[in-house]
């Protein structure tokens, strides 16, 4: 069972800083707007992993609370602080990764956190895509702002803020990691490639629109957004 009393802690974290001098709200309430700092999220992260660390072999424990720590809660609560009920985002990614780690043999629990940082490496590539080439439209197109609602998000602010070369060199990098994240998955885990074909092809796709400023062709959720600004993109599929 998940540790609701470590959460608990993790929820007062979120809500006052540290301070203790508010309640925690109950359930899915939301949250008092409190921005935390980089050393009260790195203790966010090293709170949350002390149980799930707790689950592996002694050898295992310390690369699997790094692996938690620095790679996968900072992609499972990227939006953290922009989510409007971050602990139910805290208490879902927790909940996940026990319920992954308890599954398997206590041997096998270090690959399970290893797959699960790659999933999460997937999720996060395709989220960044999608953030990269909205922003490089609107860096382009700034009278489209007003027609992007939900779609225009604080980090796809800060992208068009930077502007169409920054965009287009970070989507160039997160092609070549991509490209290296889908040969890993496939050398160590090819079920777990094959089932994400589909994602692969769109990520790679956005990237190449994020990149190259080109939206007459788009897949995915891009297109959705695309539309929602006026454009009539060709629409790729992938079978």
């Amino acid at each position: 069972m998940p540790n609701f009393r470590l959460i608990a802690a993790i929820g007062v974290l979120f809500c006052c800083g540290g301070t203790g001098a508010q309640p925690l709200p109950q359930g899915d309430t939301p949250m008092p707007k409190t921005e935390l700092k980089n050393e009260q999220i790195k203790t966010l992260y090293g709170t949350l992993a002390v149980p799930l660390t707790a689950l592996l072999e002694k050898g295992d424990q310390a690369e699997a609370g790094r692996l938690l720590t620095e790679d996968i809660f900072p992609l499972h609560l990227r939006n953290l602080q922009n989510h409007t009920r971050p602990m139910r985002l805290v208490q879902l990614s927790v909940e996940e990764l026990e319920e992954q780690l308890l599954a398997s043999p206590q041997s096998d629990r270090l690959d399970v956190l290893k797959k699960a940082l790659a999933d999460a490496q997937m999720s996060g590539a395709a989220a960044l895509a999608q953030e990269l080439a909205i922003a490089h439209y609107l860096a382009k197109h700034p009278g489209k702002v007003k027609l992007a609602g939900s779609f225009y998000t604080p980090a796809v602010q800060a992208w068009v803020q930077q502007g169409t070369g920054a965009i287009a060199l970070a989507a160039h990098d997160h092609i070549t990691e991509l490209t290296a994240l889908k040969k890993r998955m496939a050398l160590h885990w090819p079920e777990m490639a094959n089932g994400y074909r589909m994602e692969f092809s769109n990520t790679e796709s956005i990237l190449e629109n994020a990149r190259s400023g080109y939206f007459g062709a788009a897949q995915g959720g891009l297109v959705d957004f695309l539309i929602q600004v006026g454009e009539a993109p060709d629409t790729l599929n992938v079978h």
